[in-house]
């Protein structure tokens, strides 16, 4: 019975090892897309555009909006685009320094 026991660890350490690693590669690119949405919330700000103008701005409700800020709602490269150009921002300037 022990050699069975060592022969499924041996199998499924590594991959519980790989898990790991996955779940805090999530949690770094998680990190970051947090990060990629407090710069849109500081840009519309210093603006001065509540999430209503811009929601209007990209034919979002204010709900619809409200939920891609704060993540709810994945963005995608095509809205992130999108809401680069009604912040009047290139992708190049919003991400200099971006780590």
């Amino acid at each position: 019975m022990e050699s069975k026991k060592v022969i499924f660890l041996a199998y499924f350490y590594p991959l519980k090892i790989e898990m790991k690693e996955k779940e805090k590669e999530k949690e770094r690119l998680v990190k970051k897309s947090k990060a990629i949405l407090r710069r849109i919330v500081k840009r519309r700000k210093e603006l001065g555009l509540t999430q209503w103008d811009l929601g209007a701005l990209l034919n979002l409700t204010s709900s619809g909006f409200y939920k891609i800020e704060t993540g709810k709602t994945k963005l995608d490269t095509i809205r992130l685009l999108e809401i680069l150009e009604k912040l009047e921002i290139s992708p190049e300037e919003f991400f200099k320094g971006f780590k």
